[in-house]
């Protein structure tokens, strides 16, 4: 998979492109997939019920210390604290709520890659986006699978995304063994 860069100004112009794809997978793959997701066993969810799209972003940066001292300020002002402490990554939440906002040190030598989560429902919109990326030629960094070393039932896939971010789609796993690989 090769991933293309789009430079802002270009960005109606590659959408274009890539029209007949997305409108050909619009009208055929995503009606087939979430038909076939329909079928899962167990409770399905109260639509009415909100959910939250932001899952978590994870900037990197040169000093970790300077940025961290700079926002435990800013969070602390905002109600929030450090909530998570590595050597490599540092994380900030709110009371009682997960930490959202990390920063790690920088892998990208003459660049910055933002890592950019997003909450989806659950496996069926994490492989339908998995298989979006694809038909696009996109460059898939790790295939939708579980992922035990986050969480038991944390499942997810991780993309490229045109400016060249590492977006991820990840789900709470359904009682049922999601498939590990697609």
């Amino acid at each position: 998979m090769r991933v293309r860069l789009i430079r802002p100004g270009n960005m109606a112009q590659a959408i274009a492109s890539h029209l007949p794809t997305l409108q050909k997978f619009a009208s055929e793959v995503v009606p087939a997939l979430r038909e076939a997701g329909s079928r899962r066993a167990g409770p399905q969810k109260d639509w009415r019920e909100p959910m939250t799209l932001l899952d978590h972003v994870v900037l990197q940066v040169d000093d970790l210390n300077a940025i961290g001292d700079w926002y435990d300020q800013v969070v602390s002002l905002a109600g929030g604290a450090r909530t998570f402490d590595t050597p490599t990554l540092i994380g900030y939440a709110l009371p009682g709520q997960p930490a959202q906002l990390f920063f790690s040190l920088a892998t990208d030598p003459g660049g910055r890659q933002t890592h950019l989560a997003l909450r989806v429902e659950d496996e069926t919109t994490v492989r339908l986006v998995h298989e979006f990326a694809t038909a696009l030629g996109g460059e898939i960094l790790h295939g939708p699978r579980l992922w035990p070393e986050y969480a038991p039932d944390y499942y997810a896939v991780f993309i490229r995304d045109p400016a060249g971010n590492n977006l991820e789609l990840k789900c709470q796993a359904s009682t049922g063994r999601p498939t590990l690989s697609t």
